[in-house]
């Protein structure tokens, strides 16, 4: 389906309908064409509106009208499973000769059979022009891992089949859940292109409150009881790995060292700033924004110093006799203390 999906918005159409139940699916689809436009001129040429106001005649009028400062608009209609059958006419006449500096993008998903009467009456014509796109639920697990497995390999990663099993049940078998894990994976893992189940659970964790993301997340709104709980459960496992950790926090808080200058009244603001600045991940600029909310410049000095301390005992310098277990839970206990506001004395060296 990600194939598909990609196939489509490579093709440029001038014009989308998307229909089906699944949501996840048409909004990463819509989300997709949206980065046609560059962010500059979204200003202008990103129009949004919705069919429960606007007819088919004139979202039409609209499309035809011609760009503000560049060579491409995208217009969105949502909800139009509510239109009635003019306003598909208008449409399918619009489609037969379509504006050549508009893309038209149609929502028009399946929330119930009695609003999907009037589509379905126009579905063969769209098909016929091959601007129908249904996406929908994965029916069963077959599907749904498939549908996974599709992912990744347009991300250009991989997961073996018990890791693929293994997502699918800690995600209670939904499409948005499980690839909003899948794209941590890269995150824990940097130098990885293949994953097993054993790296879903140390992301996920065998009990959700209890993997890296919680951690950060502990970190980053200052909640220390939590983050020491979390971290001696990830010191538990097999698989524990100081410098994967490590490495994903430094991340984080650069991120936020660097990004001060983008602080905005409105959180929003500040992390969609992030994101375009530092070509980060939109999870990795919330964790940013809240860690400059939640601890003063001092404070974030005292972490990287952490950081900096723990990575050479994660490569064996100065580490002693210690265990990878052992100086995870080492680790994410000081990481507390800073958490509770008390000083933390670290070693310079």
């Amino acid at each position: 389906m990600f194939s598909i999906i990609k196939e489509a918005i490579d093709q440029r159409k001038p014009i989308y309908v998307l229909s089906g139940e699944e949501d996840f699916l048409i909004r990463q689809f819509i989300s997709s064409l949206k980065e046609l436009i560059p962010p500059s001129e979204r200003q202008f040429n990103l129009i949004v509106l919705t069919a429960e106001d606007k007819s088919g005649q004139d979202i039409v009028n609209q499309a035809r009208t011609l760009p503000m400062f560049g060579k491409t608009k995208i217009v969105i209609v949502y909800s139009a499973s509510k239109w009635q059958e003019s306003d598909w006419q208008a449409i399918l006449k619009y489609a037969a000769n379509p504006s050549k500096h508009s893309i038209l993008i149609i929502e028009a998903t399946t929330e119930s059979k009695k609003r999907n009467r009037t589509i379905s009456k126009f579905e063969k014509d769209l098909n016929k022009l091959g601007i129908l796109i249904k996406l929908n639920k994965p029916s069963n697990d077959r599907d749904f891992i498939a549908l996974l497995k599709d992912y990744c390999t347009n991300k250009g990663i991989t997961i073996d089949k018990e890791g693929l099993e293994t997502l699918a049940e800690l995600s209670n078998r939904s499409l948005e859940p499980a690839i909003n894990e899948i794209e941590k994976l890269p995150l824990s893992y940097p130098q990885k292109k293949h994953f097993t189940k054993e790296d879903i659970l140390y992301v996920i964790g065998i009990d959700k409150e209890y993997n890296v993301f919680e951690l950060i997340d502990a970190l980053s709104h200052r909640k220390p009881d939590k983050l020491a709980r979390i971290g001696r459960n990830l010191a538990m496992q097999r698989n524990a790995n100081l410098f994967e950790l490590i490495s994903l926090i430094y991340k984080i808080i650069s991120y936020a060292d660097l990004g001060r200058q983008y602080i905005s009244s409105n959180k929003k603001q500040t992390e969609q700033k992030l994101v375009a600045t530092f070509k980060c991940s939109p999870w990795t600029a919330r964790q940013a924004t809240a860690i400059m909310k939640n601890y003063t410049e001092q404070e974030v000095n005292t972490i990287l110093e952490l950081l900096y301390q723990y990575n050479k005992k994660a490569v064996g310098i100065k580490s002693g006799l210690s265990l990878p277990q052992e100086l995870v839970e080492e680790f994410t206990l000081e990481l507390a203390t800073i958490a509770t506001g008390k000083p933390l004395m670290v070693k310079h060296s």
